[in-house]
């Protein structure tokens, strides 16, 4: 069973009285494997996190990036985002200035051969845009949310494993504007 810590919704004025709460937010049968979660304050008050699950169907492993909203003090159950046709990778979650919620991952087999993805919503996480492909060589933020710029310019970090897992692996800083 997964466990996620959050500050609680009644106590979201970080300065004058932070607060931890640690809950599940997940069915425990569900998936075998949950990581590489990522959260965020959608509106005040309500927190949403998204992260990758893995679980057995009929012997195949099945990758998924769902999200569940801390909505009126309980969280929702999980929303299926994305199904992978093979592995997914890193979700990251960010919310523009104008509110408008980005969801990039990744998906391949390994690493070394993911491509980027994007997916958007404008209603808080309520309904989601069709998956986007980066261009190739974009893999998009592969660990933490993008840094919005005053000049309204949008700088991920990202890396690219090259090489043989077995023999080397190098990584590389890539940024890009979108």
């Amino acid at each position: 069973m997964a466990t996620i810590t959050a500050v609680t919704p009644s106590t979201l004025d970080f300065v004058q009285q932070p607060t931890l709460l640690s809950e599940s937010t997940m069915i425990s049968d569900v998936w075998v494997t949950s990581n590489s979660s990522s959260i965020l304050e959608v509106t005040p008050g309500m927190l949403s996190v998204v992260w990758k699950g893995t679980k057995t169907v009929q012997e195949e492993k099945i990758t998924e990036i769902s999200m569940s909203r801390l909505d009126e003090g309980s969280w929702t159950l999980p929303q299926v985002l994305v199904t992978g046709s093979t592995t997914l990778w890193s979700p990251v979650f960010t919310k523009l200035p104008s509110g408008e919620l980005w969801l990039f991952y990744r998906e391949g087999e390994t690493p070394r051969v993911a491509k980027g993805f994007l997916q958007k919503s404008l209603d808080g996480g309520i309904s989601w845009s069709k998956p986007e492909a980066l261009p190739d060589g974009i893999l998009g933020p592969t660990k933490s949310k993008p840094l919005m710029l005053a000049d309204g310019t949008i700088v991920c970090g990202s890396s690219v494993e090259i090489g043989e897992p077995h023999t080397q692996s190098a990584s590389t800083a890539l940024y890009f504007n979108i």
